[in-house]
């Protein structure tokens, strides 16, 4: 996919103003004059390729989860959600770990911190949130505990160190021993850090 993305990069219009692309997803800023041309040529480079796409409507293009608007030269970004995403999570009073619930409610709350780029639509993901938590039967002062500001041991004064984060893919028997030592030299780090 890299040298296929080469080839469409080096031989685009000049009008191209912006090519980020995740996966199989792309989001794209070029002339609109440009626009047919240029999809006629990336699905033309390579037959199992085949790009479709969706231009802007009202000034606004959804990507991923991510909705872009275009207000003058600048892009504002703020949380996307399909029309039938129905607000449903895992229900606080499931029979799941503690762990997962408070996953739901910091993974969505730091999507809204990384994607609103303005406090108005950070305000608005965030009220909204909270009502969702509610309606999933997570407490205001659960998910407010869930949602505050982490401080920061450096804050305290205490040495901090750099922490560098891997994933790998799970593997079966093997992914739960690896996790197991893995764990017992972080808390051995620990211990000899303080």
């Amino acid at each position: 996919m890299q040298r296929v993305e080469n080839e469409i990069l080096s031989a685009a219009p000049t009008s191209l103003k912006m090519w980020t692309r995740y996966v199989d997803d792309v989001f794209a800023i070029l002339k609109d004059r440009d626009v047919d041309g240029f999809l006629e040529q990336l699905n033309g480079k390579h037959e199992a390729i085949q790009f479709e796409m969706e231009k802007e409507a009202e000034g606004k293009l959804p990507f991923l989860d991510v909705m872009v608007k275009r207000v003058g030269d600048i892009l504002v970004t703020s949380v996307y959600r399909k029309a039938t995403h129905t607000d449903r999570l895992l229900d606080f009073g499931s029979d799941h770990p503690i762990c997962h619930k408070k996953s739901v409610v910091k993974t969505l709350w730091n999507r809204a911190e990384r994607v609103c780029s303005t406090e108005a639509s950070l305000k608005e993901e965030r009220s909204r949130l909270t009502r969702v938590f509610w309606a999933n039967g997570y407490q205001n002062q659960v998910a407010k505990r869930w949602t505050a500001p982490q401080r920061r041991k450096i804050d305290r004064g205490e040495t901090q160190t750099a922490t560098t984060r891997i994933t790998v893919p799970y593997v079966s028997g093997v992914s739960e021993v690896a996790a197991r030592i893995l764990n017992k030299k972080r808390e051995e780090h620990r211990t000899q850090i303080q």
